[in-house]
């Protein structure tokens, strides 16, 4: 008794998409890939500002520690706005931040 080759995946009818052959990560957006993938080692850099207006000037970056630090010293007692760095968006309250989370 033959198998259908068309169940068989090593079979020769086996039916794959070309852009089901190419891993991800590979080809021709290989480089925009790598771009986005970070060093885990690598400490989350931050930027703020004192008011959450559009014109407000922005500080950073500044690392997870330099921030945490700040924090704990009470430069930032009533909060500021931060996002992470290199990052677009809005900006959020620091008091929702726990920057040693990010250390």
């Amino acid at each position: 008794m033959k198998e259908d080759d068309g169940s068989d995946m090593f079979g020769d009818e086996f039916d794959v998409k070309p852009s089901d052959s190419v891993p991800a990560g590979t080809g021709e957006s290989a480089g925009a890939n790598a771009a986005n993938i970070s060093d885990p080692n690598e400490e989350v850099k931050w930027e703020f500002k004192w008011e959450n207006t559009e014109d407000a000037p922005i500080h950073g970056p500044h690392s997870s520690s330099e921030m945490k630090a700040w924090d704990e010293e009470g430069y930032f007692k009533d909060g500021v706005f931060v996002r992470k760095h290199s990052q677009a968006g809005d900006f959020y309250t620091s008091k929702r931040i726990d920057f040693d989370l990010y250390c």
